[in-house]
């Protein structure tokens, strides 16, 4: 490896190399959707003196209103609306969208301390990586952190996400240093750091059952370990020195309330915490892999950390946990404990989240993400791996700087790269709301009209028109509080369609955009936003349901131009209307001929289908009829050893208690085969419609030479309206 890497170059080079690239994504991304209230919550608190309630604590609030100060000329919160109903999302509306300020800029300020403290943090692993494992490893390390896309995504927005993971960070390096040395002066910056942790985020609290191994397992392996350690004197210096530890923590956590009384002191961050306890007991949607659940999913966690870890970094960190094992089972010991609290730190925390019901995003597993990057320095210790691991990192350079500046949808090659994102994940792992300055770009180029309109499913809380962005809305979260769209019969024109939408993850309806999962699209931008166009085609006036119906509301699924809807048995039948229609089936039928691919899926959480939705025209026959009468006309048969399909062309609608029969002879005239059946009732019918039935012989008929006889019959008298000699048919 060249010396470079390991050089103090090296270290200042990747720093630079990470503040430039999360600079170009915070310049070219709209506010993802938690950041409006980051805007409007420091920055009310500072000039009101009021922490809006969103669940957190503030200390993230308070770095993002650092910047935000910064832009002259904002209006007191109090004036903004929904402020005196406590409506917040119109307060934050009101001061980002519609008092006419730069937006653009007014974000970016925001973003900017977070941004610091992500580069804060990425120094921090580097520092510790080379006290632990020497230059080499801190080289590897910085540079899988300053090219980590998760880091770089989330370095560049205002949420609490970073600050948390830099926090967690801290506090387990400066618990090591007290572990190592215990002192009052060390318990006092660990506390500090745990403090200012817990208020930043709530899963902080991941921390203390790290801290409590660390109270009761010696930092030196010669002085051995005993069960009753409160027997040991280094024991009571601990504990005493954490209670130093925990007036500095609390004394942190109060500064950020800026040390309130009323009505009594923490009370604030004692709501937010039941807050929060009540939103995440709530649920969450989520969705993973084509599957949607509120409660979510143990594994989520691990797979999305397998699928969106870079995996240079994925594979240093398994090749130094493979040195650490063969250490353990040659119990050189030594070698393990200087590594104890960061291992302790990132499992105890990947080991909870796998109890979380909160499965939303890669950002969860950031404050594990940091210690993880520096264990995996550990990968340079055996001297033959060092070419591999070097020529993987500078395949992920390659990654990373391939779809810069879009980190937010950055998906692995084990997950088939970004474009396959949508199917494995959504939400803050892939579309965020970040990517309206590129569909503004794309509509620039290609600009919407009168007859093809743009229609917009936008999963953010940013204003599209503040980017020039004039659409119809569509279902979309936050919901629009009017929307004119039919799911299986979407209108001509552009359609633009955020992912975490397209697959339904927070729709009220998830199948609403069950059309364009079935569809190719025409542009997909930034992996975040899909571009449809829907043609002119002819409207759907007629939908049919096998029996049961499945869908009560038709008008809703399919549009108001739905004026004849049809139920019927369809195991054996099939109706084509004469005029343009969709036909139902649920997932235990299939269509008794062959039909066009389905237009319409409408799956369960599960990613099962529950039904789908096929669209026929109106049936042009070209040849001659096959016989018939004034009623019908046989257009088509198909006969074999076990049926019979016929397809009948409707010319005048015959009495409502007619059926058909097809009869299968002998050569002697005697009967072999019949079976009377009609799926679709004639009071059903109209004039132009095709009626296809299925006859299932009864007896089956044996190898040989049969006649086939069909037709017309009314079953209440027995009259026979016609009947069609096929003549011979071999049944094989």
């Amino acid at each position: 490896m060249p010396k470079f890497f390991s050089s103090r170059w090296s270290v200042f080079a990747s720093l630079l190399v990470f503040f430039a690239l999360a600079l170009l994504q915070m310049a070219r991304t709209s506010p993802t959707f938690d950041e409006p209230y980051a805007v409007l919550r420091g920055y009310a608190a500072i000039r009101t003196g009021y922490l809006v309630p969103i669940g957190h604590p503030p200390l993230m609030h308070w770095l993002s209103a650092g910047g935000v100060l910064l832009e002259p000329g904002l209006p007191d919160p109090k004036t903004l609306d929904g402020w005196e109903s406590d409506n917040y999302d119109d307060s934050s509306r009101d001061l980002l969208w519609q008092r006419h300020y730069n937006a653009t800029r007014l974000v970016f300020l925001a973003r900017f301390p977070i941004l610091l403290v992500g580069l804060l943090g990425l120094a921090l692993s580097i520092r510790w990586s080379k006290q632990l494992f020497g230059k080499s490893a801190g080289g590897l390390t910085a540079w899988l952190g300053a090219l980590s896309p998760n880091w770089l995504a989330h370095s560049g927005l205002a949420t609490t996400d970073v600050p948390v993971s830099v926090a967690y960070l801290a506090t387990l390096y400066l618990a090591w240093q007290w572990w190592q040395k215990p002192s009052a002066r060390r318990a006092f910056w660990l506390g500090l750091a745990l403090g200012l942790a817990l208020a930043t985020k709530f899963n902080a609290i991941l921390l203390f059952p790290t801290l409590g191994v660390l109270l009761v397992i010696p930092s030196n392996s010669a002085k051995g370990w005993q069960l009753r350690v409160w027997r040991e004197p280094l024991f009571w210096q601990k504990l005493s020195s954490l209670l130093v530890a925990g007036i500095a923590a609390v004394f942190a956590i109060w500064a950020c309330y800026r040390f309130a009384i009323h009505p009594y002191p923490l009370a604030e961050y004692i709501g937010e915490w039941r807050h929060f306890l009540w939103l995440s007991g709530g649920g969450h949607n989520a969705y993973l892999l084509g599957q949607l659940s509120q409660k979510g999913w143990w594994y989520y966690h691990p797979l999305v950390l397998w699928f969106k870890t870079p995996v240079a970094t994925l594979l240093c960190f398994g090749l130094a946990m493979l040195w650490l094992t063969l250490q353990v089972g040659r119990k050189q010991w030594q070698k393990l404990l200087p590594q104890l609290p960061l291992l302790l730190g990132s499992g105890i925390y990947l080991l909870a989240v796998l109890f979380s019901s909160l499965n939303v995003g890669y950002r969860y597993l950031l404050p594990a993400v940091l210690t993880l990057q520096i264990v995996a320095g550990n990968a340079l210790y055996w001297q033959w791996v060092r070419r591999i691991v070097w020529g993987i990192a500078i395949l992920q350079v390659l990654a990373v700087l391939w779809i810069a500046p879009n980190f937010l949808a950055y998906f692995n090659a084990l997950a088939g790269g970004a474009k396959n994102g949508y199917r494995i994940l959504a939400d803050s792992n892939l579309d965020w709301g970040q990517d309206l300055p590129a569909l503004a770009s794309y509509l620039t180029q290609h600009p919407p009209t009168a007859d093809q309109p743009l229609y917009l499913s936008y999963f953010g809380m940013a204003d599209p028109a503040y980017y020039g962005i004039h659409a119809l809305p569509l279902p979309a979260w936050p919901p629009p509080t009017r929307y004119d769209f039919s799911p299986a019969q979407p209108k001509p024109g552009l359609y633009a369609i955020s992912a975490s939408n397209l697959v339904g993850v927070q729709l009220f309806e998830p199948n609403s955009f069950g059309y364009f999962a079935l569809q190719t699209p025409i542009a997909v931008l930034n992996h975040s936003i899909f571009i449809y166009e829907v043609p002119q085609q002819p409207v759907i006036t007629t939908l049919a349901q096998c029996n049961p119906p499945l869908v009560q509301d038709v008008a809703e699924l399919a549009g108001e131009s739905v004026t004849r809807q049809l139920n019927y048995d369809c195991a054996d039948s099939f109706l084509q209307p004469a005029q343009p229609s969709l036909t139902l089936f649920g997932e235990e039928h299939t269509p008794l001929v062959a039909l066009e691919p389905p237009q319409y899926l409408w799956q369960r959480a599960d990613g099962s289908t529950y039904f789908r939705l096929y669209r026929s025209q109106a049936l042009d026959w070209g040849g001659l009829p096959l016989g018939g009468d004034v009623h019908l006309a046989l257009l088509n048969q198909d006969v074999n050893a076990k049926r019979a399909v016929l397809g009948w062309q409707v010319l005048q609608v015959p009495p409502p208690t007619v059926s058909i029969f097809a009869h299968l002879l002998n050569p002697d005239g005697s009967l072999a085969g019949a079976y009377d059946a009609l799926g679709v009732p004639s009071d059903l019918w109209q004039v132009g419609d095709v009626v296809w039935q299925r006859h299932r012989f009864e007896p089956a008929p044996a190898a040989g030479k049969y006649r086939l006889l069909v037709g017309l019959y009314d079953w209440q008298s027995g009259k026979r309206f016609f009947e069609i000699d096929l003549g011979e048919v071999q049944i094989p």
